[in-house]
Parts: C-alpha cells; sequence; structure tokens
C-alpha cells in the first residue's frame, strides 16, 4: 500500500483513491519511508486532490 500511495498522480476516483488519499501517508511511515510522507505531506497538488477526493466523502481530512 505504501508503493500505491507514492502513485496517487494515477488514482482514478473511487474508493481506492479515497482510502489511499486517507491512509496512505501511515502506510508510508508504517513502512520506514519518511520521506516519502513527507514528500506527500509537502505536495501542494497531492493535498489539493486529496481535499477534492475527500471532501464530498464527508471527511475533514
Amino acid at each position: 500500500m505504501a508503493d500505491a500511495a507514492q502513485r496517487w498522480e494515477t488514482m482514478k476516483d473511487g474508493p481506492a483513491a479515497a482510502y489511499l488519499f486517507r491512509n496512505g501517508v501511515a502506510h508510508l511511515l508504517e513502512a520506514g519511508n519518511l520521506e516519502g510522507a513527507k514528500n506527500l505531506l509537502t505536495h501542494f497538488d497531492y493535498l489539493m486532490t486529496r481535499l477534492r477526493v475527500l471532501l464530498p466523502l464527508g471527511s475533514t481530512g
């Protein structure tokens, strides 16, 4: 799952994308990939896409 989280740009909208945007950083941290987690959390396009995917589902981010 950590690898999939880093390929967020290839994800289509849907349940899998919502899961990865909600849990992907945690999977990266669990895999010991601190740099990958930091890269996602500081990537503006990732954060905007995450909001676009999660907000309609009632998530608070």
